[in-house]
């Protein structure tokens, strides 16, 4: 089926790995995990905290560990990393914002300044007109929301 659209009733997944080939970024992270966890410890004497510190240090920099998967669907999109996962339904989608490097699904309205905060970011992985596409498809198939809204 080349050149034609894709089926918006078939979703789209694909997934991008951050930490690939760079393990020294990986090092660093878990040496600044474990002195969180060591200052932690030698502040509060509790190991709680100490595992609170180590933890709080991985969680937020799961990309580099966890690869981070997306999926485009006749639902929505979603972008799920590890525990964390953003999803956002077509209807409250009110607009498609391009990048060099992915393309947001954003649910404020164009020149809100909470719009690069909000919605869903679909990094690319060598796929960007298979993403592109899949959403020109989703957006005629859900046109009466998608940028259509009232208060878009």
């Amino acid at each position: 089926m080349t050149g034609a659209e894709p089926d918006p009733a078939e979703s789209l997944e694909w997934a991008v790995q951050f930490g690939d080939g760079q393990d020294g970024k990986r090092v660093v992270v878990v040496a600044v995990a474990v002195l969180a966890g060591l200052f932690a410890f030698a502040f509060l004497r509790n190991i709680l905290a100490s595992l609170l510190g180590v933890g709080a240090v991985l969680v937020s920099t799961a990309e580099l560990f966890l690869p981070i998967r997306f999926t485009l669907d006749e639902q929505g999109a979603r972008r799920k990393c590890g525990l964390s996962v953003v999803e956002v339904k077509w209807a409250d989608v009110l607009q498609v914002v391009e990048s060099e490097d992915g393309v947001r699904l954003s649910t404020v309205a164009p020149g809100s300044k909470l719009e690069p905060f909000r919605g869903v970011f679909l990094r690319f992985s060598g796929n960007r007109d298979a993403v592109l596409g899949k959403i020109r498809a989703l957006q005629t198939s859900h046109a009466d929301s998608v940028g259509q809204r009232t208060d878009a």
